[in-house]
């Protein structure tokens, strides 16, 4: 599901932003790039779930300083991405679960690149998280 979750979250954005709502049901996705004056609201039942592939993160390169490794400009994967963005949310009752599919990830340290972070926000004003 994540072309259709990101093409929604794009086309949000594009028309000036909003909410983009996922209904119940569980949705098998890889990663997912929030962007400006968007929401992602997860109703009650509603689950994002991690693919367990690891092509399905691709690894992003990081403009800002991690405070996981200290190195600027590194590269990193992660479940959900927001870079240099504003007015951003992940609300409602549903579940993220970026590693449902796949035992073996955890969350990632600097000196494995075969994990995942659940969540990546850098440079990022205005966000909602509830």
């Amino acid at each position: 599901n994540t072309l259709f979750i990101q093409k929604a979250i794009d086309q949000c954005s594009k028309s000036g932003g909003g909410t983009v709502y996922v209904p119940r049901g569980e949705y098998l996705t890889g990663t997912l790039v929030l962007k400006s004056n968007v929401t992602l609201e997860l109703a009650r039942q509603a689950v994002l779930k991690g693919t367990g592939n690891l092509t399905d993160y691709p690894q992003n390169k990081v403009k800002a300083v991690s405070r996981v490794n200290n190195v600027l400009g590194s590269t990193s994967r992660a479940f959900i991405i927001a870079e240099d963005v504003e007015n951003i949310g992940i609300i409602g009752e549903g579940k993220i679960d970026p590693f449902g599919n796949h035992p073996n990830y955890t969350f990632a340290q600097a000196e494995n690149k075969d994990q995942i972070f659940a969540c990546w926000i850098i440079n990022a004003r205005n966000v909602a998280i509830r």
